[in-house]
């Protein structure tokens, strides 16, 4: 468990602070040398006979391979969705920390209970569970963009929101300039 926890933060660490330093040659040899760890836990774990922390052959599996991409592309969309998503309402709507956070939370306490009830739903619909679970996301989502202008990204360049009066001209500006790091620009 250290060499992964070890190899883990040797790549990750030099990732998360080195375009801040102007990615000094420290931040590369970090990710080779963790690179280079991740290769010995490998090692490690295929040569001790004790119980593994990763069973590679589980990879070997089609249905169990599959189901670790779905879940990294989800995990990667909802953590990505989230941090745009306090980026617009932050620097977009100018909501304090406490409101996005709070706004945030139905789809929070959404994903707890559609985690709670897929333990009892998955035997019961198997697949057919993931196929109205994506839909119901995208119905939301749709909803989204529409009623908020949250996917309404390109207006700025298109020009579209200029002299607009109602209540949602500069949403799409506002975060993408948000996501630029540059606040100033959608205004």
């Amino acid at each position: 468990m250290a060499l992964v926890t070890v190899a883990a933060v040797l790549v990750i660490y030099p990732l998360v602070q080195g375009r801040e330093l102007g990615w000094p040659w420290w931040c590369f040899a970090m990710i080779a040398g963790g690179l280079l760890v991740f290769g010995a836990f490998i090692g490690y774990e295929r040569a001790t006979g004790r119980a593994p922390v990763i069973e590679a052959s589980l990879l070997s599996n089609r249905t169990f391979s599959a189901g670790l991409a779905v879940a990294l592309v989800f995990f990667a969309a909802v953590g990505g969705f989230l941090f745009a998503f306090g980026l617009y309402v932050q620097l977009g709507l100018r909501f304090t920390p406490l409101h996005a956070g709070l706004t945030a939370l139905p789809l929070s306490v959404g994903i707890l209970l559609a985690a709670t009830a897929s333990r009892w739903l998955t035997p019961r619909l198997g697949r057919q569970l993931l196929h109205g679970g994506l839909l119901i996301v995208t119905l939301w989502a749709g909803g989204l963009g529409r009623d908020h202008g949250a996917l309404q990204v390109v207006d700025d360049d298109l020009g579209r929101d200029a002299g607009r009066a109602d209540h949602r001209a500069g949403h799409g500006p506002g975060l993408r300039a948000a996501v630029r790091s540059d606040p100033g620009r959608g205004r």
